[in-house]
């Protein structure tokens, strides 16, 4: 069985949207966090290791943290319109990441490799 968490276009923080007791965070394929006023890339999210899709785009996100290379399966990642000011090495490590989306941000030079 494979989870698609849609929270786009709703006000919410950094604190977990997966209850272990109502969602097992192993089901969680898909999550979408468009327009969720975010400023801070949701820690909980590398906690799902079965991600293949995140769309995190128009929010106020300044980094994408270095773990960012733990979602092993993440075969798509959209953070356009955000803060972001530069992208981590480790985002490259992904595997499976076949749609990047950047656009939109202050990035002004990507990470050889």
């Amino acid at each position: 069985m494979s989870i698609a968490l849609h929270y786009s276009f709703r006000k919410i923080d950094n604190q977990t949207l997966c209850d272990d007791n109502q969602i097992p965070k192993e089901s969680v394929e898909q999550v979408y966090l468009k327009a969720c006023d975010l400023i801070r890339f949701p820690e909980w999210l590398i906690k799902l290791r079965n991600l293949t899709h995140i769309n995190i785009s128009c929010n106020a996100i300044e980094v994408i943290p270095d773990e960012i290379s733990l979602l092993e399966n993440l075969s798509y990642f959209d953070v356009s319109d955000n803060r972001i000011l530069e992208l981590p090495q480790s985002l490259f490590e992904l595997e499976h990441l076949k749609y990047l989306d950047i656009s939109g941000n202050l990035i002004d030079t990507i990470p050889s490799g």
